[in-house]
């Protein structure tokens, strides 16, 4: 089993790119999909629709900021069939600064590392 960790501080869209990939490969494209657990299943899905609902304000359509950590398993299928179970973790952006020893720990025998940054951030200068 893999493990894959997406960084990034609080507000860089790290959930907001979860349930968008969820929305595509839950649904599946080319024959490769994800299928989730059943507890997990009606939360993720409602954050899907949530986020998608164009009738809302935008601060309603995303999702709060995490305030605990959360691990997401995974299975990756090709025409139904499991290629490979993973899992994804997703964690209060605040762990990159405030709890840095177990943000380490987090990181720890992950597969894949996805870096998330918020936009914002690095704009600069209006001017420039």
């Amino acid at each position: 089993m893999g493990k894959i960790v997406i960084v990034g501080a609080t507000h860089s869209g790290k959930s907001c790119y979860f349930y968008g990939m969820m929305r595509k490969l839950m649904t599946g494209i080319h024959g490769f999909s994800i299928c989730t657990e059943p507890k997990d299943y009606g939360d993720i899905r409602r954050a899907i629709k949530r986020l998608n609902d164009v009738s809302l304000p935008l601060e309603q359509r995303f999702p709060a900021p995490n305030s605990e950590r959360r691990t997401y398993k995974l299975k990756l299928q090709y025409n139904l069939a499991v290629l490979e179970e993973f899992d994804w973790e997703d964690y209060p952006g605040e762990f990159v600064e405030t709890k840095v020893d177990e943000f380490i720990r987090l990181l720890d025998g992950a597969d894949s590392l996805l870096l998330c940054v918020d936009g914002e951030g690095i704009q600069g200068d209006p001017e420039d």
